[in-house]
């Protein structure tokens, strides 16, 4: 849910940020204005914890030599030293101030505002917490939002009526600010880009110098199966099906990340048609290990979507295999259904279900819930499956049912 004082900023005057290090850098885009002015203006600038605080001390004690007022809070995980002029206001984790983030700056020559809401769902303290909020240089918006933190601070707010050559100021002000940011995001960009091409390289280098291997482990490993250098035990059979389905693991797992960096990169496009859903789970069903108990329930309107079938038979395969993974040794249901214009399929299995403060993230990369075990993977499956459905037009859910068990639903445009 959007935070109340985000609501407030006008969409036509605000630039969208997301991330902490991005919010970071605003935050010194708005402080570097008022230390270069030496404008008096009041500041207001908050934190997660007042540990973080610490390394930019300095920076307070420069910005309260010039500032009429400065006010600095967050929770309370560190005792901060007395600053002159300097007011620190330690919160509580439970503090509805703790779940946002805002930098104000109130003068009639300088106005702008950095607010932002937490939607990581994370306890207040948590390391991982990600941010989204806007900037804005809206004087009635940031007068409001100064307005409503003096309240919870407990602090006077004085009433700012800007002339118009202070509005003047102010726009030009706000120009150069907006101007800084964008020649950050750009060189933010490049080098995320560049970040991306490296990983890619590193993954192709991984393909090739695994996949080799793999190939000959499991082609050695296929004619032992078969008696091709004479006969084997029982026990010597069960060892080579286990290798043979450990290469064949490690190749999936090659491929994910391949895959998943391409999509990641934008290069990778789906070719959209629609795809008989009957045959592809017959199929998927053979190969899932599940056996008899993988129960198919396909609704008659339901039986076709448009998606890219490559795309989609691997988002199945990794679905089926999280399930079989994380469900114990229940049933699994994979079954599909019409819901207006789209068609959502689903399994469902009759394990502990995934850990409630694992469920915002469990599509994101490299994470694992509680219940994941020593050989449960690398954490890239399900962060494939969220790519690959975003590129077939389509959106994916996770939650646990209220019998017992996760149930992922992967929602796709239905025939027209």
């Amino acid at each position: 849910m959007t935070h109340p004082l985000l609501q407030a900023l006008p969409v036509g005057e605000r630039y969208a940020t997301r991330s902490k290090p991005a919010m970071v850098r605003v935050s010194h885009v708005i402080e570097d204005v008022l230390l270069r002015e030496r404008l008096p203006a009041r500041l207001y600038s908050g934190f997660q914890r007042l540990s973080l605080f610490l390394p930019e001390v300095g920076r307070y004690r420069r910005l309260a030599q010039s500032c009429q007022r400065v006010v600095v809070w967050g929770i309370a995980d560190a005792e901060v030293p007395p600053i002159p002029n300097v007011t620190i206001v330690p919160l509580l984790p439970e503090d509805p101030l703790a779940r946002a983030w805002f930098v104000v700056a109130v003068h009639p020559a300088y106005t702008s505002a950095l607010v932002t809401a937490d939607i990581s769902g994370l306890p207040a303290t948590g390391p991982l917490r990600d941010f989204e909020g806007a900037w804005t240089f809206d004087l009635g918006a940031v007068t409001a939002v100064e307005r409503a933190l003096a309240v919870p601070l407990g602090l006077a707010c004085p009433a700012v009526e800007p002339s118009r050559d202070e509005m003047v100021i102010q726009l030009r002000h706000a120009e150069q600010a907006a101007g800084s940011l964008g020649r950050y995001l750009e060189r933010s960009l490049a080098r995320e880009r560049e970040a991306s091409a490296g990983r890619e390289r590193l993954s192709r280098m991984i393909v090739h110098d695994l996949r080799g291997p793999l190939t000959f482990i499991g082609g050695i490993s296929e004619l032992l199966l078969d008696g091709a250098f004479g006969d084997m035990t029982k026990e010597q059979s069960g060892h080579i099906k286990s290798l043979i389905a450990q290469s064949t693991a490690m190749n999936d797992l090659i491929g994910d990340v391949l895959e998943t960096y391409r999509m990641e990169s934008g290069r990778v496009q789906a070719d959209v048609s629609d795809v008989a859903l009957e045959d592809m789970l017959g199929n998927l069903a053979q190969s899932s290990g599940l056996g008899d108990r993988l129960h198919i329930e396909i609704a008659r309107d339901a039986a076709a979507v448009r998606a890219d079938p490559r795309l989609l038979g691997r988002v199945l395969t990794n679905l089926l295999a999280n399930a079989r993974k994380y469900g114990g040794r229940g049933n699994v249901r994979l079954t599909s259904v019409r819901a207006g214009g789209t068609v959502a399929i689903s399994v469902a299995d009759e394990g502990s279900g995934i850990p409630e403060e694992a469920l915002p993230h469990v599509f994101q990369p490299l994470r694992q819930g509680a219940n994941a075990g020593p050989s449960t993977g690398a954490g890239l499956g399900l962060a494939f499956v969220r790519l690959a459905v975003q590129a077939m037009g389509g959106r994916v859910t996770a939650a646990n049912q209220s019998s017992g068990g996760a149930q992922l639903t992967i929602e796709l445009p239905a025939p027209t």
